[in-house]
């Protein structure tokens, strides 16, 4: 169950589905410091290129950025969470 619920196809499709969904009454959408910047690098490099499911990376990303620009800050949060959940899956 696990794997299929954060398979890459399943769970880019939930975030999106969210995205569309969540009406935040106010969400900053701003990067403010160093280390935030490094980590949107580092997520561009890890999921965008090294991934295996990185076309539903590339794709969240590109839906955020067109279709709801005021979260993207909250979609890469939820990309990076979705690796971290398929790495503690790998360890099981």
């Amino acid at each position: 169950i696990l794997k299929t619920i954060y398979s890459h196809k399943e769970y880019y499709r939930r975030i999106k589905t969210f995205l569309k969904e969540y009406n935040p009454p106010f969400y900053k959408n701003s990067i403010s410091s160093k280390s935030e910047i490094v980590a949107f690098i580092k997520s561009l490099w890890i999921l965008g290129i090294v991934e295996k499911g990185r076309r539903y990376f590339w794709s969240l990303i590109i839906t955020s950025i067109v279709k709801y620009p005021t979260k993207f800050t909250l979609a890469v949060t939820m990309a990076i969470y979705g690796f971290h959940f398929r790495r503690v899956i790998e360890a099981i």
